[in-house]
């Protein structure tokens, strides 16, 4: 007899709504039903019937779970005593009724409105699911199950619901009795669990007002042995015995039922009512701890504190662990950011003292929190920062169209098409002022917005924008020096000294000092400094031996440092210790752990050349150099932005932490540090998203990229999205320098390149060949954008490069073929000519030069090519023993009379080459790091000749592209570091997939006669 009563008046919401008139009103009928279509009543008898000599088997009482159970038809034999039912559902109307019901029949139950997307499930004997089919579910609290992937709220939070009701279920009964679309009967028979299908009619649900082929599918609890047992039903024919079916009881293992995260059966206060009400406040690193000794006051205070669960807005995703309005309370960092931090946490005592609690504060929380207050006080400070400033003040600019001064903004003046106004001009940033409002616009939205009339930024003059920590602190200035001193550092310059003891008064801190301005001097007097026995410089593979020869210059003594090469090393650990990035991600002896674990917290001070390979965390140097957790970290890198201005926030986080005071970003899932946590957390962000908010430029995000800004895919523009605010955050972690800035000009000035685009025009062969991969790619890549975009994605940024390497080589390596084997194109091309002439005219003055290009094959036949003419060279690449490319580099080049060095990009950093003055870029990178670090080889302290650097372009080709994105980059980057422009007046940045797209465009419109007769001109 069923238990149902009020629940059997329901009627379904597909059955209530009108049908679908057209294809458009599909989508919208899916919305208003939510795919609700309650199970008929044979069907639903008949799948317990299924279950029913198992359950009777079991001798005990059954938990029994359907995670979308509607109006309960599936449960109605249930029985009080034998059976205890739970549920879930989103219609209100149906648990309201069925919750009656089960309480007037005396069953045992547990019922949820939520959907199954927030149901933490698991230990239940049987599973009756009849789930809506082909909804889009999505939640953080979802089961990390096969049919769950990626979505808005992380990995894991996004599936369909047929699916994901499978999965759930299958992940938490010991059998599962499903009726599913037929369309799952591959995803079912998958699985070795299924024992039956049963193949239902086609019309089954014409009285629930749908039309879909279904069939039910009956999972056991062990693996089949046997061949999956199949039926087909017609309305009336009795139903078959599954035999093989059994289940534990509600005794043998009790049930978890866990709603949006909280399990509602496990007591959260489980300390007893002792009457000592006090209440302690400790602290765990930077979070609040609070203890308590009695059950009653937990209850009061824990209240008083976290007042209520936080709101949940349908699309916001919240920080881990964010779940109360005053979850931001047990957060040390967001004290900090209040006007007076210990008043704040003295609001925080008066509140548990006002629930009934009597507050005692641990003396070690009482002195960790002083110390974060005075370091707080000098993180907060910028560096010392001075920039080159354009001395055109102002500019005039016209409107292109009408709009409204502050856009959004109904309040603010409006400016007609055509209205000329005076705009401040502060390096990339526009400040527009009208009526007594003002307007701040980024170079690109100007460009979009209003015509430049006047913008001549040819007179540049120098600024101090920040004074400095020195300048804040005297006193401590004054202490740094003396320690200075103390530890023999007497090889810097005066301005390094001032840097260095800014640098000391922090917990770590980005080195940007440009090439040629000291970093290994910087390296090696951090690890002198500090108060730490031992201490760590990292550099890339291959540069040890030129940090060893920087030791020798500056005089320090052998017995102050150790070279790591091997397990062994580390038993001598000295005041200074070297290492290589390879060295020490690589494993030792038979273990999986690697040297990084075995230096785990063993320094006091990491200094880290070249650490902007922080860029991706998540790379095996990465997470070495991480691993080691030293108590500071310093990144020296004199392009910290190597691609994209977000490449900054891991180097921070690194550098400076996390969901910080003074760096409230983060990466993943922790919180954004802002002083209002301290009044709710209700919709928190996450630092990650407020930093995409804050800084990126996207037209578009796959939830996968806005998740991490690292990967997925995306559209993304190389440019910043509020600069001057991008500027402060930047100003208190990444200490620049600039090799002609006044202060540091004397010493290390060496004059700016001056820099040629070669424009080459192509030989004819060449050009054909070059074509026709063009083409080929071109019409791969407008396939791959519209198959990409039948999926609901962009295209695949990996894929596309991987693919646009044969345009790459096409164009500059045409004699070599994608297996290494000679033979596509042999002659000569154009460009390689060129620099062979450019090469031989370098050599009539005496001077040297460095011809940087991507593949080493070129570098061979550009050796062979040199060999043939009498001009010696030297060769530098991946291929070659790195002792023995040394030894040919010191001696041939730097010491011999080689005009040339023919490097890959392996050369690009760490190198000191003031021997030459001519810098050859055979062909483009597509980030503005890897070149500006290869020019920078040259641009050093004792360089004496005009530094001249060739860009190579053949006209019409890649070579165009790849040099827009590459400006595009470092501009962006110059913007953020340097208070530059973003762009020129007559650009605008795009991204990727556009320049691409007018790559791809354009090389399909050259028609034969187009191709001749650019040949021809």
């Amino acid at each position: 007899m069923s238990w149902l009563n009020r629940a059997t008046s329901i009627i379904s919401k597909g059955l209530r709504t009108s049908k679908a008139k057209s294809l458009a009103d599909l989508a919208a009928r899916r919305a208003l039903t939510q795919s609700q279509f309650f199970t008929p009543e044979w069907v639903a008898s008949g799948m317990w019937s299924i279950a029913e000599p198992a359950m009777s088997a079991s001798r005990g009482m059954v938990a029994i779970m359907d995670n979308s159970i509607g109006s309960g038809r599936l449960v109605a034999n249930a029985e009080p005593g034998k059976h205890i039912v739970y549920g879930c559902d989103t219609d209100e109307r149906s648990i309201a009724a069925l919750s009656q019901d089960a309480k007037d029949a005396g069953l045992a139950h547990e019922f949820a409105i939520s959907g199954m997307e927030d149901v933490e499930a698991c230990g239940f004997g049987l599973g009756l699911i009849n789930p809506p089919f082909s909804l889009t579910l999505s939640s953080p609290n979802m089961m990390p199950l096969n049919a769950a992937h990626y979505g808005e709220f992380g990995p894991m939070t996004n599936a369909l619901s047929h699916e994901y009701s499978l999965d759930h279920a299958l992940s938490s009964c010991d059998v599962v009795v499903a009726l599913l679309p037929r369309s799952m009967k591959s995803i079912c028979y998958a699985s070795d669990r299924l024992a039956a299908e049963i193949l239902l009619p086609g019309a089954t649900f014409l009285v629930e007002g749908a039309n879909v082929q279904t069939a039910v599918y009956v999972f056991a609890a062990k693996k089949r042995t046997e061949q999956v047992l199949q039926y087909e039903l017609t309305q009336g024919q009795p139903w078959p015995v599954i035999t093989g079916l059994s289940m534990r009881t509600f005794g043998q293992r009790r049930p978890t039922w866990k709603v949006g995260g909280v399990d509602e059966l496990t007591p959260t206060i489980t300390l007893p009512v002792t009457g000592d009400n006090t209440v302690e406040l400790h602290h765990h690193n930077r979070q609040l701890i609070v203890k308590y000794r009695c059950g009653l006051t937990q209850a009061k205070v824990a209240n008083a504190l976290m007042q209520a669960p936080v709101e949940n807005g349908s699309r916001h995703r919240y920080p881990t662990n964010f779940r109360y309005v005053g979850s931001g309370r047990l957060l040390l960092d967001v004290y900090l950011q209040q006007d007076d931090p210990e008043e704040a946490l003295q609001a925080t005592v008066s509140i548990i003292q006002k629930a009934g609690g009597s507050p005692l504060i641990s003396p070690t929380l009482s002195g960790y929190f002083k110390k974060l207050i005075k370091r707080h006080k000098r993180n907060v400070q910028p560096f010392r920062k001075t920039v080159k400033r354009s001395s055109t003040p102002a500019t005039m600019v016209t409107a292109k169209r009408g709009m409204l001064l502050q856009q959004g903004n109904i309040k603010s003046p409006a400016i007609r098409k055509g209205e000329t106004l005076q705009a401040e001009v502060l390096g990339g940033v526009y400040l527009i002022k009208k009526d007594g409002f003002i307007a701040e616009y980024r170079r690109d939205e100007m460009q979009k917005l209003f015509n430049i009339c006047s913008d001549d930024r040819s007179e540049t003059h120098w600024q101090v924008v920040f004074e400095g920590k020195n300048r804040a602190f005297p006193e401590l200035a004054q202490h740094n020096r003396a320690t200075i001193i103390q530890s023999g550092v007497d090889f810097l310059w005066p301005p390094q000294m001032d840097s260095l003891s800014e640098l000391m008064m922090t917990d770590g801190a980005v080195a940007g000092w440009q090439q040629g301005t000291g970093k290994a001097r910087l390296a090696v007097a951090l690890c002198l400094t500090s108060s730490s026995e031992h201490n760590l410089i990292a550099v890339e593979s291959g540069l040890i031996a030129e940090m060893l020869k920087e030791f020798s210059k500056i005089g320090l003594q052998p017995a102050l440092y150790n070279v790591i090469r091997d397990v062994e090393d580390i038993k001598h650990l000295k005041k200074i210790n070297l290492i290589s990035y390879n060295r020490l991600k690589a494993r030792y002896g038979t273990t999986k752990q690697t040297i990084a674990h075995k230096l785990r917290r063993r320094f006091g001070v990491v200094a880290a050349d070249e650490g902007g390979i922080l860029a991706n965390p998540t790379s095996q140097q990465s997470r070495a150099l991480t691993r080691l957790s030293p108590r500071k970290l310093f990144l020296l890198d004199g392009t910290p932005i190597g691609s994209y201005p977000r490449d900054l926030l891991s180097l921070c986080t690194a550098a400076s932490g996390s969901s910080r005071a003074h760096q409230p970003y983060s990466l993943r899932n922790q919180p954004y540090i802002s002083n209002n946590l301290l009044q709710s957390a209700s919709y928190a962000p996450r630092g990650v998203a407020q930093f995409k908010d804050d800084f990126v430029v996207l037209d578009w995000a796959s939830h996968e990229f806005a998740d991490n800004l690292r990967e997925g895919a995306k559209r993304e523009i190389p440019a910043i999205n509020d600069v001057s605010l991008f500027r402060r955050w930047a100003g208190l972690h990444v200490q620049r320098r600039l090799r002609n800035e006044p202060e540091m000009e004397p010493y290390s000035g060496c004059a700016d390149p001056e820099r040629e685009v070669q424009q080459i025009k192509f030989d004819k062969p060449h050009f054909k060949h070059y074509l026709k991969t063009a083409v080929e790619f071109s019409e791969w890549y407008m396939q791959h954008k519209l198959d990409r975009a039948t999926e609901g994605k962009g295209s695949n940024l990996v894929a596309v490069l991987a693919k646009i390497q044969a345009v790459v080589s096409a164009t500059n390596s045409p004699h070599v073929s994608s297996s290494g084997v000679a033979g596509l194109y042999s002659p000569l091309t154009a460009k390689q000519r060129y620099f062979i002439g450019e090469i031989e005219r370098i050599k009539t003055t005496g001077d040297k030069a460095i011809l940087y290009a991507y593949s080493p094959d070129v570098l061979t036949r550009f050796k062979c090519e040199l060999d043939k003419r009498g001009i010696k060279s030297v060769l530098f690449t991946g291929k070659q023993d790195i002792n023995k490319r040394n030894e040919a580099l010191d001696r041939e080049f730097r010491d011999g009379e080689a005009t040339v060095l023919l490097s890959s990009w392996v050369g690009q950093r760490g190198l000191n080459l003031p021997q030459a003055n001519y810098v050859l870029l055979y062909n483009r990178a597509w980030t503005g790091d890897v070149e500006e670090q290869a020019i920078a080889r040259v641009t050093r302290p004792e360089q004496t000749k005009s530094v001249h650097v060739t860009y190579g372009h053949l006209v019409g080709s890649i070579d165009e592209y790849m040099g827009q994105v590459v400006d595009w980059k470092i501009k962006a980057a110059d913007a953020g570091l340097d208070f530059g422009d973003d762009c020129n007046a007559t650009e605008e940045f795009r991204h990727m997939d556009a320049v691409l797209e007018e790559f791809c465009r354009k090389t399909l419109s050259m028609s034969a006669h187009e191709a001749h007769r650019k040949m021809a001109a």
